[in-house]
């Protein structure tokens, strides 16, 4: 069968019917271009997912940059204006130098306002929808970790996995919800059973269980965990960022 994007944005949502996704995950494993599609697929989400939650301060920081950059950047190199005095010049200078203080100050706070388990300790989430069954759990749970609403998920995400002990999906969703509730220990537990698997979540739990010693403040360990972060993910990129820090 040729899987296209409908059927990997289902898969990701967790729509399709157990033997569906069964299928499609048989498949998986043996189909190197299915795996760079679904893993494109969920760093899109991932990106829409950002923006999406961050709507109200992207739209902050071009509402303050975009007026500055007009006014002082505008006026320097676009107008072609007589010569005048050098103190105007030079007033002119050390507007457009504290224009670019303010912006860059501007993008440092906006970064400074989530630390590195707000930025990267949530997980690409597309609310499912079960089919064939009046159980709703996966669907609230999934609505409250997309709104990173993690106490809330918590007894949800609980719930999920104690109803198959072995699905990873459900493994990395408790996990994450204990992170996020600051019971590091037994989220490792869950993350660690993730980590161990050939699954496309390894990156995520990987880049998680680091986190968890992260906010620990357990160097050694976070280290350990960052470089078993598969190269060439998304995770591996967010794993070096997170070296320079604590390095």
């Amino acid at each position: 069968m040729e899987y296209t994007t409908y059927h990997i944005t289902e898969y990701l949502a967790h729509r399709l019917s157990g033997e569906e996704k069964a299928a499609f995950e048989k498949e998986l494993e043996i189909n190197a271009a299915l795996q760079a599609d679904v893993a494109l697929c969920r760093q899109l989400m991932e990106i829409e997912s950002y923006e999406n939650t961050h709507a109200d301060k992207l739209t902050a920081f071009k509402n303050v940059a975009i007026p500055i950059h007009n006014t002082y950047f505008g006026t320097i190199h676009n107008k072609k204006e007589k010569p005048v005095a050098k103190m105007v010049t030079m007033r002119k200078w050390v507007l457009a130098a504290a224009a670019i203080f303010a912006i860059a100050l501007l993008g440092i706070q906006f970064f400074k306002t989530q630390d590195m388990l707000s930025r990267y300790g949530n997980l690409d989430i597309v609310e499912a929808t079960e089919r064939g069954t009046d159980n709703n759990i996966l669907s609230q749970l999934t609505h409250e970790l997309k709104d990173k609403n993690y106490a809330e998920a918590l007894p949800l995400a609980k719930k999920y996995v104690n109803a198959d002990t072995s699905n990873i999906t459900a493994q990395l969703y408790y996990g994450t919800a204990l992170l996020h509730n600051k019971k590091y220990t037994d989220s490792r537990y869950w993350l660690e059973k993730v980590a161990a698997t050939q699954s496309l979540y390894v990156p995520k739990a990987c880049l998680l269980i680091a986190l968890s010693y992260y906010k620990e403040k357990n160097t050694d360990s976070c280290i350990a965990w960052i470089k078993k972060i598969p190269a060439g993910s998304v995770e591996a990129d967010q794993g070096k960022l997170l070296l320079d820090k604590i390095e």
